[in-house]
C-alpha cells in the first residue's frame, strides 16, 4: 500500500461522516463518498500538488451533494408539472 492509499483510507471515515450529516442517511452517504472519490481519482491530475488532500476531497464531497440535491429538485418539479401534483 503506498502512501496515497494510506491517507485516502485515513480520510474515509470522515468523509463518510461529513455525507451521513449531509444525507441523514448512511446509504446515500455511502453512495455520495463513493461518487466523491471515484470523481477525485479521475480528476487527480487536475489537483494541486501542494494543495490539501483532505480539502480538496471535502470539496468534491460538497459539491457532488449540491449536484444531487440540485437534481432531485429540478426532477419534482418536472414531475409536479406533467402530473399535476
Amino acid at each position: 500500500m503506498n502512501a496515497l492509499d494510506e491517507q485516502l483510507r485515513e480520510l474515509i471515515p470522515r468523509l463518510r461522516r461529513f455525507a451521513v450529516s449531509l444525507t441523514r442517511n448512511p446509504s446515500n452517504a455511502d453512495d455520495l463518498v463513493q461518487a466523491c472519490l471515484e470523481r477525485a481519482l479521475s480528476k487527480w491530475n487536475d489537483k494541486r500538488p501542494d494543495g490539501d488532500l483532505r480539502a480538496w476531497l471535502f470539496s468534491i464531497l460538497y459539491r457532488q451533494f449540491l449536484d444531487g440535491h440540485r437534481r432531485s429538485r429540478r426532477y419534482a418539479r418536472m414531475l409536479e408539472f406533467f402530473t399535476g401534483r
